[in-house]
């Protein structure tokens, strides 16, 4: 068995909300957080657990114990996450914009989704786990995410985790499930030609890059995407295609 590669040290889980623990596997495991113990049982090559919901706070420790060998995650803060999603507007790192204010929070932390590919879908995987808003640490994470952690925090005082899921060029489809592109609906929506990248196709975004992150806790998704699917024979049906976006996000 082992754990979504997601949960590690220093990670922020959603408040208030039932929290979800996932991973692949077979066998039988339990999980300490914050005083309580869930002993569960796997018998599918995935597991789901949900945690009760908890306030606000931190830092915290969580003892995952997966057929028998243990592991303790330290520094968890619990607050309000949020997915940094889309194509290349939400992708502009916070190294690439001028006037750039780097305020250390141990409070905000971010994490980088970890596949990636070129436009030959030649596969990369740089993996930073959560990471602080500390030092020159964010000047790789998305500068609309950065500046979005620090406004949202100083109105709330609350732990923001901004998790970074996003590709430069993508298309909405590409976004999107199997199921859901080959529905009738949908493939009457997905007209006209396009500017193929091998990353936009065959759902590779949806299976490689969104799912390892679901069904993470979060309080809300930022989506920044539409410049892919601007051809005019497609800009009438994207915000058809983006109903459709939301709808399935929402129900992962």
């Amino acid at each position: 068995m082992q754990l979504a590669e997601i949960f590690c040290d220093s990670m922020i889980l959603q408040r208030e909300k039932e929290i979800c623990i996932f991973g692949t596997g077979r066998g039988e495991g339990s999980i300490v957080f914050c005083g309580k113990t869930t002993d569960f049982v796997s018998t599918d090559d995935k597991f789901f657990v949900y945690l009760p919901s908890e306030k606000a706070g931190g830092p915290y420790e969580m003892t995952v114990t997966l057929n028998g060998k243990t592991t303790v995650f330290k520094d968890i803060l619990i607050g309000d996450v949020y997915i940094a999603a889309g194509q290349s507007n939400m992708g502009l790192m916070l190294s690439d914009t001028a006037d750039i204010e780097l305020v250390d929070n141990s409070n905000l932390r971010f994490y980088l989704e970890p596949h990636d590919s070129n436009h030959d879908l030649d596969i990369s995987y740089d993996y930073y786990g959560w990471e602080k808003f500390e030092g020159e640490n964010p000047l790789h994470m998305s500068a609309i995410g950065y500046y979005f952690a620090h406004r949202v925090y100083d109105k709330t005082d609350i732990p923001i985790g901004i998790i970074c899921c996003y590709k430069g060029a993508s298309r909405i489809d590409a976004w999107m499930s199997p199921e859901l592109t080959n529905s009738e609906r949908c493939q009457k929506l997905l007209t006209g030609p396009t500017a193929e990248y091998k990353f936009n196709l065959d759902n590779w975004l949806f299976l490689n890059k969104l799912l390892p992150i679901v069904p993470y806790t979060a309080n809300g998704i930022l989506w920044y995407q539409g410049e892919s699917s601007s051809m005019e024979e497609q800009a009438w049906n994207h915000k058809h295609l983006l109903e459709m976006l939301i709808n399935e996000w929402r129900a992962l």
